[in-house]
């Protein structure tokens, strides 16, 4: 790329590099140009994925936290989804949860009660037999298994274009994922907060320093104002009182044996 230009990278919703006819990626990502500054980091703040990017290193900005609640909704639904389909004959599903906006991905934000569900068409699968014959009444092998999923440590999985390009981002209960999460935002709010206070307090310092040297001190030029003003009046009545020694030599002096 010739010195002095830039070219911008065409990213899809998710991220990835946009393609054109012929499979090439379209532009070079601005984002590798910049090494530091505010753009740089408004950048990072609003675009950076962390584990969810391309390079699992990057910052973790809004749609790092975005998409980690995306993955606690997806995972909530499909393991719940599972449990409750156990059993039943093929091609029968009864999900506990769908999308509110007709979409195939459950995320954070369209995760809702399944309309079959909600409708009253069919309601928590308790237990099924193998061959979709409800138990004898009281079998409650589904109601068991929800409640041990959410006490048992679930493997929380960024899905890839392949299964091979799957990456585990965490393993643990739902409430773990929700903690660790937490404490995550916490830890880098913090580290934000004392790295802004650190570059604020070299800041200061060289700014006092260069005061110290080049500055106007408002304090040091008002005091120098009243030592000049002293010195004026000083000077005033030596002149006045030279003037009254004149006019005594000049005028009463010569009077005397008159």
């Amino acid at each position: 790329m010739p010195a002095g230009t830039t070219q911008l990278n065409i990213l899809d919703a998710e991220g990835n590099p946009v393609k054109n006819s012929s499979g090439a990626v379209i532009g070079t990502d601005v984002f590798k140009e910049l090494t530091s500054g505010s753009l740089k980091g408004s950048l990072e703040f609003l675009n950076s994925n962390g584990a969810f990017d391309t390079n699992k290193d990057s910052f973790r900005g809004i749609g790092y936290y975005q998409k980690m609640l995306d993955l606690m909704a997806n995972t909530l639904a499909s393991t719940f989804n599972d449990i409750n389909n156990t059993g039943l004959p093929s091609g029968t599903l009864h999900d506990m949860f769908g999308t509110s906006d007709g979409s195939t991905t459950i995320t954070a934000k369209n995760i809702c009660v399944a309309s079959g569900w909600a409708n009253s068409e069919y309601g928590l699968t308790k237990s099924v037999n193998a061959d979709g014959s409800t138990p004898a009444s009281g079998a409650q092998e589904n109601i068991l298994k929800m409640i041990d999923a959410l006490k048992s440590d679930q493997p929380f999985i960024k899905k890839g274009a392949l299964p091979a390009d799957d990456v585990t981002i965490f393993t643990g209960t739902f409430h773990s994922f929700v903690s660790n999460l937490n404490t995550t935002l916490g830890i880098d709010i913090k580290s934000s907060k004392t790295l802004l206070d650190n570059h604020v307090s070299v800041a200061n310092e060289i700014s006092s320093a260069k005061n110290a040297i080049s500055s106007v001190s408002l304090d040091e030029e008002g005091m120098n104002l009243l030592k000049y003003q002293k010195s004026f009046a000083a000077a005033a009545r030596l002149m006045t009182t030279l003037d009254e020694a004149l006019e005594t030599i000049i005028n009463k002096m010569g009077v005397v044996g008159r």
